[in-house]
């Protein structure tokens, strides 16, 4: 699956002129063939089973590939809980902490905080999370 906005450029980037890819949008989306709703929803799936990420995070991508505000909160409003986001955090924030058992507890809570942070998390449950570990 892919975007409007992807399609658009893949057929920029061969050459075509922009009202055949105004046209040939327009065809793909009166089929069915093309739909953002959809592909956002898909691409969010997809994300929380391969590579987990936060809702801004997720937000951030989706907004790269070109997909409209709108739709972006509604994939990720549908897709993503705030109880779901947090035992996604948890089950990340554990795989970190467990790896970095070796390490000194202060800098092993920093480095747990800023994987989250990196993908994503907001700052609140991130810490909420990071100073429930003990250790």
């Amino acid at each position: 699956m892919r975007s409007c906005k992807e399609i658009s450029d893949k057929l920029k980037e061969k050459g075509f002129p922009q009202d055949i890819i105004r046209t040939v949008i327009k065809d793909l989306k009166r089929l069915d063939f093309l739909n953002d709703l959809n592909f956002a929803k898909a691409f969010v799936e997809s994300r929380l089973i391969h590579n987990p990420k936060g809702r801004a995070f997720l937000r951030y991508e989706l907004f790269k590939k070109g997909v409209e505000n709108k739709i972006i909160d509604e994939a990720i409003g549908e897709k993503i809980s705030a109880e779901k986001e947090e035992d996604i955090a948890q089950l990340l924030a554990e795989k970190v902490w467990q790896k970095k058992k070796n390490v000194e507890v202060m800098k092993r809570k920093a480095q747990t905080y800023n994987y989250l942070a990196r993908r994503g998390f907001p700052a609140s449950l991130v810490t909420k999370i990071v100073e429930e570990k003990k250790d």
